[in-house]
């Protein structure tokens, strides 16, 4: 299906790149990817692309049918890579003039045998079958798609050929994805669905189906512009939305081992195991947690369940929130909250995870407090925000994802070896909070 590139800065395709190529293109003996440069004969280009960066580091796969597309894609691209949101601004400029086969040297064509008829196209080609359900013709279609981690997946944004963006599409690839991306089809359908919609914007969900073997999620854009998004992370949870959030659905106080939320990790572990045919050390973990915090009393209630400072937005007064993959009922209340403050040491403070959990240990913070949680929960809801997030690595691996967990393993251990007791945050009082971005 794809043909390795044999340009000199670029000797061959990165596995990234094969594995996104092969989820968006392949299993059809129809369709081929190669280099533009070396066209199968008989076959037509139906699609082509620039890859970026490069061939060897791939992140985002960019339009080249309309200059104008190209441009926004390029503008639109979140990176961490300095280098690249360093020349972003010149680079899709320069896109937008027409010289991107200038500045973008990996590029890949997407052909089909010449004499396909054109009732055929939805069915081969993912573009051609989201033009039909957007009921647009000429649309341009950029990809995103991150390092091998637990939940990688496409990302797609659909844009205009004058570079408006139209839809962005979750492509759920395999076992995992699909169910989250089913998942976030859900819990968006019922947000939407609220008597009495949340304070916060979600996105609109436009069509959920299955094409071929991949479950997509077609969904509209937020208002929020991503330059708004990059110019609003926010530091801290934004305290009315995340005590919201947990009100969204059924709640009730119970021992956290006999809780839905516990006996769901428990069963998800016992899947994870089973499919990769050994015990891992998290089974030992879990035990070890509820040896200690088994018969503590907790909240339970709605849950984001990645409610972190780049999946929200506080611009003009409104908060925006998106992926929701991972929502769910009656998880422990507090969750989120524990999510989020650890996210952003590692992610903002640039901590190291030992660090990071140490940092939310030191009495400093009173965001359970503020969501009416007590905060000699912390060391308790720490350690379940650990565990479940060495689960999703863990049940990444069982679905064939390549990937190593850097980030909670060690934590999570120092956590459960701490004597009882040892670590017990500062008591704050609930105080009235005159922050527009917390009161969001």
């Amino acid at each position: 299906m794809t043909e390795p590139s044999t340009n000199g800065h670029a000797p061959v395709w990165s596995p990234e790149l094969d594995w996104v190529l092969s989820a968006l293109w392949g299993g059809c003996e129809e369709v081929e990817v190669s280099r533009p440069a070396r066209p199968s004969p008989s076959r037509r280009a139906v699609e082509s692309f620039g890859v970026l960066p490069n061939a060897r580091h791939p992140r985002l796969l960019v339009p080249l049918g309309s200059s104008r597309a190209a441009a926004r894609a390029v503008r639109d691209h979140a990176t961490h890579r300095l280098a690249l949101r360093a020349v972003k601004p010149l680079l899709a400029a320069s896109v937008r003039l027409g010289l991107g086969h200038r500045l973008i040297r990996d590029r890949l064509s997407v052909s089909i045998p010449e004499g396909t008829v054109a009732e055929a196209l939805p069915g081969l080609l993912i573009k051609e079958h989201l033009q039909k359900v957007l009921g647009r013709d000429a649309l341009e279609m950029a990809v995103k798609f991150d390092a091998p981690r637990p939940h990688r997946k496409p990302t797609l944004q659909i844009l205009g050929t004058d570079g408006e963006v139209l839809a962005y599409v979750k492509v759920g690839w395999n076992a995992l994805t699909r169910q989250l991306v089913q998942t976030e089809a859900k819990a968006l359908e019922g947000l939407m669905g609220l008597p009495s919609p949340p304070s916060f914007e979600v996105p609109r969900v436009i069509h959920a189906d299955r094409w071929r073997s991949l479950h997509l999620l077609v969904i509209a854009p937020l208002a929020t512009t991503p330059r708004e998004r990059g110019a609003s992370l926010l530091r801290t949870p934004p305290i009315g939305a995340t005590r919201e959030l947990a009100q969204l659905g059924a709640t009730r106080r119970g021992a956290l081992e006999r809780s839905y939320w516990w006996v769901q990790v428990r069963r998800r572990l016992a899947r994870a195991e089973a499919a990769l045919g050994t015990r891992s050390a998290l089974s030992d973990a879990a035990r070890r947690l509820e040896q200690r915090y088994g018969e503590s009393e907790l909240s339970f209630g709605f849950w984001h369940g990645d409610w972190v400072p780049a999946n929200m937005c506080a611009a003009k007064g409104r908060l925006s929130v998106w992926d929701w993959e991972r929502s769910g009922p009656l998880a422990p209340v507090g969750l989120d909250a524990i999510h989020f403050e650890y996210q952003a040491a590692l992610s903002i403070e640039g901590l190291s995870p030992t660090n990071a959990a140490e940092r939310l240990l030191d009495g400093s913070s009173s965001s359970l407090t503020d969501i009416g949680v007590s905060e000699t929960l912390r060391p308790a809801l720490l350690s379940l925000h650990l565990m479940e997030m060495a689960l999703r690595f863990e049940e990444a691996r069982a679905a064939g994802v390549d990937t190593v967990d850097r980030k909670y393993p060690a934590p999570l251990e120092a956590m459960l070896s701490r004597p009882s007791g040892a670590a017990r945050p500062a008591t704050h009082t609930a105080r009235a909070d005159t922050s527009s971005l917390r009161a969001a």
